[in-house]
């Protein structure tokens, strides 16, 4: 990656206040040149001597600048390397449970059997999400919440991972209800108010 800027400090001016107009844009010109990594051509032997002083600076600019690049570049690739241990140990995770079984059946025979993980999800009625919710004065009807799980085969959040706890997951809807609040025009708070 090509550095594209020059670091120019205050006391530039000050430092370099002998200098006329034409000899410190000789000397401006000549920073941003170097910096570009193109040749300098310098004949005043003042805007040399102006521009060597400053060449070492702008050198340890440089190397910093590298330094934190590379750092960078480190970090993103420790960081591209913990996210894929983390995918992979989420997918491994929302595989289902499994528990290998072998049974011998003879001396000379042995069968193998997987048994699911007893935290399987039983899919509630509509007529549990209503009581539930009524029961808990959630500001949402438990069909809303029915159908619209329903819709999404009884998955959540943006991985799709399945549900598991169907009344976890309503109460989560309510935090996200009394978030949406502050955004409601008045009518969709008065008809959540006729709810409770």
């Amino acid at each position: 990656m090509q550095k594209n800027n020059v670091l120019l400090y205050l006391d530039l001016l000050e430092k370099y206040k002998t200098l006329t107009d034409e000899q410190f844009g000789q000397f401006i010109r000549s920073l941003l040149l170097y910096a570009k990594g193109e040749p300098v051509n310098i004949f005043d032997p003042l805007v040399q001597l102006a521009f060597d002083n400053y060449k070492v600076t702008e050198d340890e600019n440089k190397t910093k600048w590298e330094a934190k690049i590379k750092q960078c570049h480190e970090a993103a690739r420790l960081g591209g390397i913990a996210n894929a241990k983390r995918t992979l140990s989420e997918r491994e995770a929302k595989q289902a449970d499994t528990v290998t079984v072998t049974v011998p059946v003879t001396d000379n025979v042995n069968v193998t059997e997987k048994i699911k993980s007893k935290r399987a999800f039983t899919k509630p009625s509509i007529d549990e999400c209503v009581a539930y919710a009524l029961e808990k004065k959630l500001p949402f009807t438990g069909e809303e919440f029915f159908w619209h799980y329903e819709a999404i085969g009884w998955l959540k959040g943006k991985a799709g991972l399945p549900v598991l706890n169907w009344k976890a997951t309503m109460h989560t809807w309510k935090k996200q209800a009394y978030k949406q609040k502050d955004t409601m025009t008045i009518e969709q708070k008065m008809k959540i108010a006729e709810r409770w």
